[in-house]
């Protein structure tokens, strides 16, 4: 699970599952190195499944500080983890 923030043109805060196909060529946050790359490279060297959950940003300029509206998106998406990972095997 990749999480990052990703230019969607929703609203601030909000949270999306970017599908693959919307990775190409794309270089989300400050990373000059393309998502569409790295998952890649995770798929063919250690067999994984990768999903990358896009936080929408206020603003895309460099260096601008987290919103508030990114900030309750990250602590709801930390809440969410946290029950997954603490939930019974089934």
């Amino acid at each position: 699970m990749i999480v990052d923030a990703a230019d969607l043109g929703a609203a601030p805060g909000a949270i999306t599952l970017v599908p693959e196909d919307r990775l190409e060529g794309a270089s989300f946050g400050t990373h000059q190195l393309p998502l569409s790359f790295l998952v890649s490279y995770l798929r063919s060297e250690i067999g994984c499944a990768v999903t990358l959950v896009g936080i929408q940003p206020a603003s895309v300029a460099y260096g601008a500080p987290r919103s508030r509206a990114v900030s309750r998106s990250v602590r709801r998406l930390c809440g969410a983890f946290s029950r997954l990972i603490r939930r019974p095997p089934r």
